[in-house]
């Protein structure tokens, strides 16, 4: 899968399997627990059965309608 800057990344799905909507707002993701600084999500709702992907690229973009990238 490529992103935005025609890179190929590696990437993490995210998935909402309940059937309430979820907002990612304030959740994070981090590659090693003595980071404190995870990459924390922007405003991005998951309907129920939706997705979302985080690219790991290194580029530490969270803008909320943009795609996400994780700082690892």
């Amino acid at each position: 899968m490529q992103d935005t800057d025609g890179e190929s990344p590696d990437w993490i799905e995210l998935r909402n399997f309940s059937a309430a909507p979820v907002d990612l707002a304030g959740w994070g993701l981090r590659d090693d627990r003595r980071n404190p600084v995870p990459c924390e999500f922007p405003s991005v709702i998951l309907p129920p059965g939706g997705y979302a992907i985080v690219f790991a690229s290194g580029k530490d973009r969270a803008v909320a309608g943009a795609e996400v990238h994780a700082d690892f």
